[in-house]
């Protein structure tokens, strides 16, 4: 491989784009909810891996994830997802009570 090959697969790795989807099928109730203090909310995050077209690694419950941010109430949820080249980032974030 020469120099500027090398320079270019090496920038490759240097991009990536992050999506935030919330799922329009939601079926928790969000009239009773204030977006505007979302900062209130408790977040539990958590996350799977997928190398090379291998995987997923990890795990992105609801269940996982509300427990890991201390949530007894689901007030509503999100995925966000990164893609690197070879290499995908997907989380499930939960806010709630």
């Amino acid at each position: 491989m020469n120099y500027k090959s090398a320079i270019l697969v090496s920038l490759l790795f240097l991009f990536s784009c992050t999506s935030y989807i919330t799922n329009v099928n939601n079926v928790v109730d969000l009239e009773d909810v204030d977006l505007k203090k979302i900062e209130s909310y408790k977040k539990g995050e958590t996350c799977r891996y997928s190398y090379l077209g291998l995987g997923p690694f990890g795990s992105a419950s609801i269940l996982e994830t509300a427990k890991k941010g201390d949530i007894s109430k689901v007030v509503f949820i999100d995925t966000k997802s990164t893609w690197y080249p070879g290499y995908i980032v997907t989380c499930l974030v939960v806010y709630g009570l």
